[in-house]
């Protein structure tokens, strides 16, 4: 059985070529663990649909790129009348019912799959600990600069944050419980990605911090490779003496969802968990301490006035 995986291209992105997306990544390794034979595409950066013969072609998809699948779905079925086409993604697991002639994979995607191609029905969910498929995109066009370094993307833990921020995903897609990768499984992938020319790291977890021993064995191992590193938390989650051993280990930046100044939209609307007084103290003791700070800010929420952007403005300010 031949299984060839499209990753569409983003052109809705300044720097398509700042992450991998490591999504059909973690696919394609998982997989081929289990023997099968695997195609990758990676059209990032306005890569060319190539000629393609599979039995079957599977996408992820955002929003954004649904017109472009939809349209190389056209293309593909040509040349592959009998393909059987999967689909996954954001897009596909909030809006199944637009992906007409697909089969939709919703969530967490690996054992889904599995379970598709060899028609068996195992629940559960996958073993975190093991790498994407790096060896199957051209690694050399990525790249994303921190501290005057390459920096890559990783991911050290899966399934859902345990907080309940009301615009997350995870609302629609379901409980997928928090496993963590162990820390010697994490510092092995980037020791394999330092060997592909990268000298720094972007954690991708929606929060570091919430299994602080493990993270400091992880930050540590980065300090001794003399990797500097950014990642995101919640200012609920990270105390002064927190903060100081970021900065201690090589922590570049690091980044939080700060979302409105408003207090009704930030406390009640998204439904935080943290205020803003707290998070405005949060960023001056990132300051103090020579900590980068980055904070993330969504326009358009409900109950929004201009008041609210104002009100956000001039706090960044």
């Amino acid at each position: 059985m031949r299984i060839a995986l499209i990753q569409p291209d983003s052109p809705y992105l300044t720097y398509p070529f700042a992450f991998p997306s490591l999504g059909l990544l973690y696919i394609s390794s998982y997989l081929k663990r289990h023997g099968f034979n695997v195609q990758f595409y990676d059209l990032t950066g306005g890569g060319k649909l190539p000629y393609i013969k599979a039995d079957v072609i599977c996408f992820t998809c955002q929003i954004t790129q649904f017109h472009d699948v939809m349209a190389m779905r056209e293309v593909l079925f040509r040349d592959n009348p009998a393909a059987e086409f999967v689909i996954g993604g954001p897009f596909p697991t909030h809006s199944p019912e637009a992906c007409v002639g697909f089969t939709v994979i919703k969530g967490e995607g690996e054992l889904q799959l599995l379970n598709y191609l060899q028609g068996t029905d195992t629940s559960g969910y996958v073993d975190p600990n093991f790498f994407p498929d790096w060896d199957a995109i051209d690694l050399t066009k990525y790249g994303y600069g921190l501290e005057g370094k390459r920096c890559i993307n990783i991911m050290p833990k899966r399934g859902n944050c345990p907080y309940h921020c009301t615009f997350c995903a995870k609302q629609e897609t379901g409980k997928s419980p928090l496993r963590f990768r162990t820390a010697e499984n994490v510092l092995a992938e980037v020791d394999l990605l330092r060997t592909k020319g990268f000298e720094a790291v972007a954690i991708y977890d929606d929060d570091v911090l919430l299994n602080k021993k493990r993270d400091r064995i992880i930050f540590e191992g980065l300090k001794r490779r003399g990797m500097p590193y950014r990642c995101m938390t919640r200012t609920n989650l990270a105390t002064i003496e927190d903060l100081q051993m970021l900065k201690e280990t090589g922590c570049a930046e690091l980044a939080i969802g700060f979302e409105s100044a408003d207090p009704y939209i930030h406390e009640v609307v998204c439904k935080k968990g943290t205020t803003v007084e707290q998070d405005t103290e949060f960023v001056i003791r990132c300051k103090e301490i020579g900590l980068r700070v980055k904070t993330y800010i969504i326009l358009g929420l409900p109950s929004e006035s201009v008041n609210s952007v104002h009100a956000t403005m001039s706090l960044l300010e």
